[in-house]
C-alpha cells in the first residue's frame, strides 16, 4: 500500500480554533489542519481539504484515499452533514492576529474576513517597510522616501528632499528645461533659415535662367528681322 505524505502546510492550523472539540473529525489527514472547503471519500466518509486531496491525486493514474480506508479507488463525495455542522460551530482567530487583529470569526466567514482584514501587511512604495493596511494611507502621506512629482518641473524626488528641490533643484531643472527649449527653437530656426536660403538660391537660378532665355530669344528675333 502506498504511504501517504503528511508534509503539506496546514491551510487552517488547529491552534487558530477557539475551544476545539472533536479535532479528529475535522482535521485533514494531509495538512494536519482544520479541513477547508472539505470533501470526503465515498467509502469511509472522512473529510479532507479539497485542495489537499486534489494535490495528492493530481499526478496519480488511480486516485487514492488519504485515510487508506481500503477502497480500490478514491471516489469523492460532498462532506457529510455531521462534519459540516461541526465546522459551522467553530470560531476562528484571524490569521492577522499577530499584527493586531482582534476579530474571532465563524468558520463560514473567516476567509471573507481575511480578504478584507485591515491588519494585512502591505509594502510601502517608498521605504518598503511592511505596514498594516489600516495605517497604510497615513504612513504613505508621511513616509520620507515616497516619490513626489513637482508641479513646476515634473521631476520626481523623495519627500525628504522637498525643501532642497523647491529651493534649488527645481529652479535648476526649470532653467535646464528652458535652455533646452531655446536650443530646440534655435535648431528649428536654423533649419528654417537653411530652407529659406535654398529657396532663394533656386529663385536666383530661375531668374538667371529666364534672363538668359529672354536674351537668347531677342537675339533670334533680331536675326529674323534683318
Amino acid at each position: 500500500m502506498e504511504t501517504i505524505s503528511n508534509n503539506q502546510v496546514p491551510l487552517l492550523p488547529l491552534d487558530r480554533v477557539i475551544d476545539l472539540k472533536l479535532p479528529e473529525l475535522v482535521q485533514c489527514r494531509l495538512c494536519q489542519g482544520i479541513v477547508l472547503n472539505p470533501v470526503a471519500c465515498k467509502n469511509c466518509e472522512k473529510a479532507v481539504c479539497s485542495t489537499c486531496i486534489h494535490n495528492l491525486n493530481a499526478t496519480k493514474s488511480e486516485p487514492i484515499c488519504p485515510y487508506e480506508c481500503g477502497c480500490s479507488s478514491y471516489i469523492e463525495r460532498t462532506c457529510p452533514k455531521t462534519i459540516s455542522h461541526i465546522l459551522s460551530t467553530l470560531n476562528i482567530l484571524c490569521q492577522y492576529k499577530p499584527n493586531g487583529c482582534p476579530e474571532i470569526i465563524s468558520y463560514t466567514k473567516f476567509e471573507e474576513h481575511e480578504k478584507e482584514c485591515d491588519y494585512q501587511l502591505s509594502t510601502c512604495i517608498g521605504c518598503e517597510q511592511k505596514i498594516i493596511r489600516k495605517d497604510y494611507e497615513e504612513h504613505e502621506r508621511q513616509c520620507p522616501f515616497v516619490l513626489l512629482t513637482c508641479d513646476q518641473c515634473s521631476t520626481s524626488f523623495q519627500r525628504k528632499d522637498t525643501d532642497l528641490h523647491t529651493s534649488i533643484e527645481c529652479l535648476r531643472i526649470q532653467l535646464q528645461q528652458q535652455t533646452s527649449k531655446i536650443r530646440q527653437l534655435e535648431i528649428k530656426e536654423s533649419e528654417q533659415q537653411i530652407k529659406i536660403d535654398s529657396m532663394q538660391q533656386k529663385v536666383q537660378e530661375y531668374e538667371k535662367f529666364w534672363i538668359g532665355f529672354a536674351n537668347t530669344t531677342n537675339q533670334i528675333r533680331g536675326m529674323f528681322d534683318k
